[in-house]
């Protein structure tokens, strides 16, 4: 599918200190230690977690557990908690939303009105907690996304980062066993010598990276690209790309692209998209997904039943940078 342009202006709302709960019992570091054997310290850590009794937990091999939810009364809202932990000084989030590949609507509980994106500050040294409403389409897609935007670190986004949630909230029952068979045959060229994930980095038609500076506070690149190159892997997989702007507009740049195994494959950039991103004030991103909606759920059952060796779903994202201005910049280290 060809790239698809908004048309409209976004709606952001900010979320006033007054509306957030703040604490300092720093849960989700704890449990991110626990989780994660490493000798790095962990100094930041946001969840999402539903308000309702849609939760199923599909137990993991006895040591972790897979959250999915089920609407089975087909509620059109979602309601929830945004939780950000931090053990640093405080910032800022743009908190987005997308219902498969269309962008969602937010709100507080009290809200009349629905918005693109909230901006929401979070304490410092403490655990900020956000009450919050995603506008639910029963009929669509079954998986929700949430990119809580990072304003703190401006080379965040540069291709390595996993700051996207995805959830699988079905309309129905499931049958696992409808799926388990297509998912086992996907995964047997399956090698353990390759990523798991297939890293993204911006590239021009020789390839090259452009290196990444800093100018007006902006992570800028050096010289122009016009793809995204994703590393090898050792299975065969079909994603999604999309273009998301810090404002929550969507817009579809190509879908079912297929991804085979111990092959780079390269996503052109379309010209137009790079004019506007050089001439908007707006940061766009390009989120690769794949395994979407019930097959986020169908993948973690083929691993917790051991039909495969890890489970393959990911959820990419990449800033697509300005071009740096002649005059003063300075290098960030990357590329």
């Amino acid at each position: 599918m060809g790239y698809q342009k908004g048309d409209s202006a976004s709606k952001v709302r900010e979320v006033d200190w007054t509306e957030l709960v703040i604490h300092e019992h720093h849960e989700l570091l704890a449990q991110s230690s626990e989780i994660f054997e490493s000798s790095a310290t962990f100094t930041l850590a946001h969840s999402f977690k539903i308000d309702s009794p849609w939760e199923k937990k599909l137990d993991i091999r006895g040591q972790d557990v897979y959250k999915y939810y089920e609407n089975l009364e087909h509620r059109d809202i979602i309601q929830g908690h945004y939780v950000i932990d931090t053990l640093t000084k405080g910032s800022k989030v743009t908190f987005i939303a997308l219902q498969g590949n269309t962008g969602a609507k937010l709100r507080l509980p009290n809200d009349s009105v629905w918005y693109d994106a909230l901006e929401i500050s979070y304490a410092d040294h403490g655990v900020t907690t956000v009450p919050l409403e995603i506008k639910w389409d029963v009929k669509g897609a079954n998986e929700l996304t949430l990119f809580p935007l990072r304003q703190d670190e401006k080379d965040l986004y540069s291709g390595g980062n996993l700051g996207i949630i995805r959830m699988c909230i079905l309309n129905d029952k499931f049958n696992f066993t409808q799926f388990i068979k297509k998912i086992v045959i996907d995964q047997q060229s399956i090698k353990s010598s390759l990523s798991f994930m297939p890293i993204p980095s911006l590239t021009d038609n020789d390839g090259d990276e452009p290196k990444l500076n800093i100018q007006d506070d902006m992570v800028k690149v050096s010289k122009p690209y016009n793809s995204i190159t994703l590393q090898e892997i050792s299975y065969e997989t079909k994603l999604d790309v999309l273009v998301v702007d810090e404002g929550g507009k969507v817009e579809i740049l190509q879908t079912g692209v297929w991804l085979l195994p111990n092959k780079k494959t390269r996503i052109p950039l379309p010209d137009k998209l790079l004019e506007q991103i050089q001439n908007d004030l707006k940061r766009h991103f390009v989120m690769l997904l794949n395994n979407r909606g019930e097959e986020l759920l169908t993948d973690m059952k083929a691993f917790a039943d051991e039909e495969t060796q890890f489970p393959t779903s990911f959820s990419l994202i990449i800033e697509l940078y300005k071009l740096t201005v002649p005059g003063s910049a300075r290098s960030t280290g990357d590329g």
